[in-house]
């Protein structure tokens, strides 16, 4: 087991004993406790080789997941927090997985300074944002968007037309599917954004720091510490609400220094997002994107970092049962633009899915059954 596994496991351990602690307690502090959560049951219909979409080998599958997050304040403008999340299932790689999204302490001076320390959500980019399924109109998540909470510290803020976020981070913008999985040192990000009229705002966001593995073999490091290899990563973004629809988008361009190439290897991500209400229970929804970016990872002890280019898209409905609770469809397509090493072309795919998610405060729920 190693030490980040064993690490995870002892922290999820000591947050359940803490919610398994303050839940008798909520009728004397309920005004200072937050415990909410989401289950998502999904249904998986893919094909079998795909490297994006494929599930289960191509056979139907399913999952269940669980996302509870907390929150308690102590004392006024002080609050600890902690997301956690497991899901399991055949539509899994793994059968099981379990995690901390989030967890640390938050400190609000007023709604232009607040403060933030522990594992905090990223800082380049706002998808992050609309990670949970209540709040993404799809089932599918960009692929160049990859969510992954890292250890900092972020001071942020906003007034009715700026809002600003900087820190210092343990980890770099990665995708584990074509880069190695970094080890945590620290970066500087930054990001900022303007709302000239309701419903509309434009950001910019960016980091730089190491982003390599101190696993990697010295052999191809070329020379050089691990830390020596630099990423720089600079991403804009929009959103458009008029109505009942929303428009969003973000783009992003990353440069890698990679040993054995003289010059930096970059590439580029974006999608663009539209949902749609039709009426308060039916909505629509689309994301197209398209990425072009290298492929980090070493063979022995070369690094190719050929261009990988890969669009997709996902189309999709849902309608709201209840408050809280959303049944949504959608179909998904790849289409990848690169021979694989062996010079075949990488298979394109597809993924129907079904999702049904349902949202509940723990809190109200122990209080309607003490009631009853």
């Amino acid at each position: 087991m190693s030490a980040r596994v064993a690490w995870i496991r002892r922290a999820r351990a000591a947050a359940a004993a803490i919610l398994l602690v303050a839940a008798p307690r909520v009728a004397h502090t309920q005004e200072r406790i937050l415990v909410q959560g989401i289950l998502d049951i999904e249904g998986w219909s893919t094909d079998s080789a795909s490297r994006l979409l494929a599930r289960n080998e191509g056979r139907a599958s399913g999952l269940a997941r669980l996302c509870v997050w907390s929150a308690f304040e102590p004392v006024s403008g002080v609050v600890a927090y902690l997301q956690m999340e497991v899901a399991g299932g055949s539509a899994l790689e793994e059968g099981t997985e379990v995690g901390i999204e989030q967890g640390g302490l938050r400190y609000t001076r007023s709604r232009a300074l607040v403060v933030d320390a522990g594992m905090i959500a990223p800082i380049v980019g706002m998808y992050a944002n609309r990670h949970l399924s209540t709040r993404n109109p799809l089932i599918g998540e960009p692929d160049g968007y990859v969510v992954a909470y890292p250890l900092g510290v972020r001071v942020s803020g906003k007034t009715e037309t700026l809002d600003y976020r900087i820190g210092v981070i343990s980890l770099p913008v990665y995708n584990e599917r074509y880069m190695p999985e970094p080890t945590a040192t620290p970066h500087i990000a930054a990001g900022a954004g303007v709302t000239p009229h309701p419903g509309v705002r434009v950001g910019v966001s960016g980091t730089i720091g190491p982003w390599l593995d101190d696993a990697t073999p010295a052999a191809a490091l070329d020379g050089r510490s691990w830390r020596g290899y630099e990423q720089r990563v600079a991403a804009a973004d929009a959103e458009w609400s008029v109505g009942y629809l929303d428009l969003r988008g973000e783009l992003a361009h990353a440069w890698h220094e990679v040993p054995g190439h003289s010059k930096m290897v970059h590439g580029t991500s974006w999608y663009g997002e539209g949902s749609y209400a039709f009426t308060p229970r039916v909505f629509a929804a689309l994301r197209v994107e398209r990425n072009d970016y290298p492929y980090l990872k070493p063979v022995g002890t070369r690094w190719p970092a050929r261009s990988m280019v890969v669009g997709n898209g996902e189309v999709g409905a849902g309608y709201r049962l209840a408050a809280g609770q959303a049944l949504k469809v959608s179909y998904r397509r790849d289409r990848w633009g690169v021979p694989s090493a062996g010079g075949r072309q990488l298979p394109d795919g597809h993924a129907l899915a079904v999702q049904l998610s349902t949202a509940f405060d723990l809190l109200d729920l122990i209080a309607s059954a003490r009631g009853r």
